[in-house]
């Protein structure tokens, strides 16, 4: 088997049926698939053994609890008999040609570890025709210093870029021995793992043409007491990141950056204040624990920082806001942009 394929569902069936049906439908057909079930309990193994219980291509795993994004995938990865592993996202459709770019993409370079697709945010999966129109314009898109997504102005088959979309991507067994990190729950997992490859000196590029349509927001949507508790996650992973992967100078040198990131994202989103500020009292209170992953992250280290962060963007956040939000945002850029060229912080320069 050339390539498996995992897929997680928790208490999301309907979605998660119409997904390996895109996925079986594939150009490419030497693959087989990993159903994992995250302690679901609302009959979603029950509707996927009638489904697709004859299809030998499926393995369907049951999960005894809910372990999260991370576990959950990291479960499926032990069923796995791929030479090749690709991580799929249930709320999505792909592309025809979306397993066969991803493919070529991981095949284009030795030294090239990982690949990721390009995504199309939609509001419903039900109609995909007006996004599909969208395909032309598609952006390739890359991650700042602070693990935000950035557009990425390149329109090459395959562009080199800092990070996987978790939503899509693949990796090369051999080189990726090891998937998420479990203490990670959910959220910036795939920045890790990511940064990890990097750090040990290895590409990741972006398939231009490896498409997926992806439902926006749908966990967040289910309960307001999961949108907290993800929050938290959320900025938590992101600040762990943060101080495990760069060097000391380049925190120092970031920091600045990312007190003003904080600050920012806390103004404009004030109503989730109380999650982030228990995320940062998390990590500031968790020593150890921080020590302990910095200490398994630089032990892997192949490559200095500047070969990583050429890269990333400068930027706080893409500009997609409206308004006198967009103005703030291109300012704030703006500075961000310079501060890098002060502090010799040399990110990528062809960046949107």
């Amino acid at each position: 088997m050339k390539v498996s394929i995992i897929i997680l569902n928790y208490k999301q069936k309907e979605l998660t049926v119409n997904c390996l049906k895109s996925v079986l439908s594939q150009d490419y057909k030497d693959f087989e698939i990993i159903l994992v079930d995250n302690a679901s309990q609302d009959g979603s193994v029950e509707l996927f053994k009638k489904e697709f219980g004859p299809d030998k291509k499926i393995k369907i795993v049951e999960s005894k609890e809910n372990t999260g994004y991370t576990g959950g995938n990291n479960l499926g990865y032990k069923y796995a008999n791929g030479k090749y592993v690709a991580v799929l996202n249930n709320d999505t459709i792909v592309d025809k040609k979306w397993l066969v770019e991803l493919i070529a993409g991981l095949e284009s370079g030795e030294n090239v570890a990982m690949s990721t697709s390009v995504v199309i945010n939609v509001p419903s999966l039900d109609n995909l025709s007006p996004y599909k129109k969208q395909v032309e314009q598609r952006k390739m898109w890359t991650t700042t210093l602070l693990e935000y997504p950035a557009v990425l102005d390149k329109k090459e088959r395959f562009a080199k870029t800092f990070a996987v979309h978790g939503g899509s991507f693949i990796f090369k067994r051999k080189i990726v021995k090891n998937l998420f990190d479990p203490d990670y729950f959910i959220y910036a997992e795939e920045t890790k793992l990511s940064w990890l490859t990097r750090i040990r000196g290895f590409e990741i590029v972006q398939c231009r043409n490896s498409i997926f349509y992806h439902l926006t927001n749908v966990v967040k949507k289910s309960s307001g007491k999961i949108n907290k508790h993800f929050t938290f996650l959320g900025e938590r992973n992101r600040i762990l990141n943060y101080f495990t992967f760069y060097s000391p100078q380049n925190i120092i040198r970031a920091l600045p950056l990312l007190i003003i990131n904080v600050i920012i994202l806390n103004i404009f989103e004030i109503r989730k204040l109380p999650y982030r500020f228990k995320s940062y009292f998390w990590v500031l209170f968790h020593p150890g624990f921080l020590s302990k992953k910095r200490k398994e992250v630089q032990r892997q280290r192949k490559v200095k920082d500047k070969e990583i962060i050429k890269y990333m963007s400068h930027k706080l956040y893409q500009e997609n806001e409206k308004g006198v939000s967009r103005i703030i945002l291109k300012v704030i850029n703006a500075v961000f942009k310079g501060y890098c060229f002060l502090v010799r912080l040399k990110v990528i320069r062809n960046g949107n």
